[in-house]
């Protein structure tokens, strides 16, 4: 609204503005905090199987840790750009974040491409390796263990493994596919460009607190409706 009519003459301002650096560092430290809490919450979940005995305090302590660590890495992500000689790095672009989508190469391409689509490679294949993992081992001990509650627990897990492994490959995929085309030549509309910052981005940021908090807290209400109904049988 406040650019309408007008961007064109505003366009170097706006990309140049503390308000654009902001969102770029912003956007880098969600996109990476979410795929950093993923993965984090996958090797949680392995120990939680391989040793299923260890002391609960040790591993809130580390959980602590390991979130403030997650959050540190991503913030240094963020701004590395702006303290390493990658000039306007965040104002390539008039929404702020540079990704490597386009066959024109620009300053600090070499930098986005190593953070959004080496890095988070790495994580997003671990995770699913992880995550795959994780159903093997409860499939394995389901068969042992013959009942219903067993069962139920089998199939919710593996919605929830199905939920986050596809929404998270249904965002970067896509993005990684796309930038090994530009890398090797190939032309992509900028319209694309757009579409996956303004919109992909930000719903696979906000869809993993929803796949995995809010479904562990109806667990849990669930669990603990549960719990009186034993109690007078």
């Amino acid at each position: 609204m406040v650019y309408s009519g007008k961007y064109g003459f505003e366009d170097f301002h706006w990309r140049h503005s503390k308000l654009c650096i902001f969102a770029g560092v912003l956007a880098t430290v969600s996109s990476e905090a979410s795929a950093l809490f993923v993965s984090l919450i996958t090797f949680d979940r392995i120990l939680a199987i391989t040793r299923p005995f260890s002391n609960p305090h040790l591993v809130a302590r580390r959980a602590i840790l390991l979130s403030a660590l997650a959050w540190i890495v991503s913030l240094v992500l963020a701004l590395c750009p702006l303290f390493i000689p990658l000039e306007d790095f965040y104002a390539q672009t008039a929404i702020c974040i540079y990704l490597p989508l386009s066959v024109k190469r620009q300053s600090g391409w070499e930098y986005s491409m190593v953070v959004f689509i080496g890095f988070n490679f790495i994580l997003f294949l671990g995770i699913l390796v992880g995550q795959i993992f994780i159903l093997v081992e409860v499939i394995k001990s389901g068969r042992k263990i013959q009942s219903t509650n067993t069962k139920r627990r089998e199939i919710s897990l593996a919605k929830s493994v199905g939920a986050v492994v596809l929404t998270d490959l249904l965002c970067w995929i896509p993005i990684g596919i796309i930038a090994m085309m530009t890398f090797s030549g190939v032309d992509v509309s900028q319209e694309v460009y757009i579409w996956i910052i303004v919109l992909v981005l930000p719903i696979n940021s906000a869809l993993n607190p929803i796949l995995y908090t809010l479904s562990a807290l109806i667990r849990e209400r669930n669990r603990q409706n549960q719990t009186p109904q034993r109690a007078e049988m």
